[in-house]
């Protein structure tokens, strides 16, 4: 099961952002990795290539390790924050962390890849326009069942990649650090 920890960007930069989706605040906020590498702030490199993450599902299981992270990107000037991300919040950890976190909505996205969202990158084909107005504040969908329908006719109408594997996942905002 998808479970753990990102931390991303507070918000996506005017030049990312979608217009169709412009308060999107899912999963693919993730800070954009360094070319050359070599550039790449060591905070960074840590995030991406030192095992803060679990192979399996790419997530951070442990706050304290995402913490880590969140301090290091702000000692290098990153406006950053933790999100929580699982696919099944009435069985995950989401009951411990209750108080402490503000429930965002609903993502559709390849977690275990590149975080690319079909969300933030709404389609702009006429059978997606009914659902642009089902979004919520945060730019995501407020129910998981209006995230898979989402998916399902993204998949049916095959708009761009829609053979890849895509995560419907419950992202909420760690609140309180």
């Amino acid at each position: 099961m998808l479970e753990g920890f990102l931390v991303v960007r507070k918000r996506l930069s005017e030049v990312e952002s979608n217009p169709l989706n412009p308060h999107y605040m899912g999963v693919m906020r993730i800070p954009p990795m360094s070319n050359p590498l070599e550039s790449m702030s060591d905070t960074m490199w840590k995030y991406v290539f030192e095992g803060v993450k679990n192979e399996e599902t790419n997530l951070i299981d442990d706050m304290g390790r995402a913490r880590e992270i969140l301090v290091g990107l702000e000692k290098e000037g990153e406006d950053v924050e933790i999100i929580y991300v699982t696919e099944k919040p009435e069985k995950g950890g989401y009951c411990r962390l209750k108080e402490g976190m503000e429930g965002l909505g609903w993502d559709v996205a390849g977690v275990g890849g590149d975080y690319w969202s079909i969300v933030a990158d709404m389609s702009d084909r006429p059978w997606a326009k009914p659902f642009w107005s089902l979004l919520n504040r945060n730019g995501l969908f407020p129910e998981r069942r209006v995230a898979l329908e989402y998916l399902e006719q993204y998949r049916k109408n095959r708009d761009p990649d829609w053979d890849s594997l895509f995560d419907v996942v419950f992202v909420g905002r760690v609140m309180g650090l």
